[in-house]
């Protein structure tokens, strides 16, 4: 049964089965945006990659930690039912 879930992007609310579709559709740069972002921090030194990954280490910690990995966790997995 299909569940509502809320977009990692934008936080609106959509059905778990569209979800994906939205993201592609309504969002299309971010994909390359992530894929940009992780070419260049390949090429850092090992310094500024240590401070990139405290920086956002930090963020994910004034984000919520729990919120965070409930909601990355929850698109990895199948829906039940």
């Amino acid at each position: 049964m299909a569940q509502a879930v809320r977009c990692d992007v934008c936080g609106k609310l959509f059905s778990s089965v569209y979800l994906r579709s939205h993201k592609r559709l309504a969002h299309p740069n971010e994909e390359t945006a992530v894929r940009n972002i992780l070419r260049l921090f390949k090429n850092l030194s090992l310094q500024s990659k240590k401070s990139v990954l405290e920086n956002l280490s930090s963020l994910v910690s004034h984000i919520g930690i729990v919120a965070y990995l409930f909601s990355e966790i929850s698109e990895m997995l199948p829906s039940i039912g």
